[in-house]
């Protein structure tokens, strides 16, 4: 079921997949993601437009998702029961430090890549292809991408939902 924003309550969502967690160190909400595929199998006239921007938060009893488009907002209540699996894979990394570079010294150094690529000597060095996620529920497939550099803040988020059904390629 997807809701526009202004014509549900708290009280509902609540109802639904319960308030939102609340944690001192574990982010509630996940990075930016864009919609490159939906389907609906419950409701083909209920669709979303491809290139929305989207966000999850994490509640008691599911994910909630945002899907912004033009500044109107839709929500997606996804409980946990109707999740059938979410798969988040890390796009193909390209590594190529030049000779001496700073890039190259932190990696001979034993630096992790997900540091030393901050480092790099213009954009020739390190490239990443965008992160891919996939959702498939009883009522929807969705795939959606996200900046590569972010897989790893990407992979934290899906990681502490601590769900059964969560396949992390890296």
């Amino acid at each position: 079921m997807i809701i526009p924003k202004h014509t549900i309550s708290d009280t509902r969502l609540t109802q639904l997949i319960g308030n939102p967690l609340k944690h001192k160190l574990t982010p509630i909400g996940s990075g930016a993601f864009i919609l490159k595929s939906f389907s609906n199998s419950s409701n083909n006239n209920d669709t979303l437009n491809i290139n929305s921007r989207c966000n999850f938060e994490k509640r008691e009893k599911g994910l909630l998702l945002y899907i912004n488009y033009k500044n109107n907002l839709s929500l997606i209540p996804l409980p946990i029961d109707e999740i059938i699996n979410i798969t988040l894979k890390k796009g193909e990394e390209k590594i190529n430090p030049r000779f001496l570079s700073f890039m190259w010294i932190l990696l001979k150094i034993g630096v992790p890549i997900s540091f030393a690529r901050y480092f790099e000597y213009r954009s020739l060095e390190y490239s990443i292809k965008p992160t891919e996620l996939s959702i498939s529920t009883k009522k929807y497939n969705m795939t959606f991408i996200s900046n590569g550099y972010k897989f790893e803040e990407q992979a934290q988020f899906f990681k502490s939902l601590k769900y059964r059904n969560i396949l992390i390629h890296s």
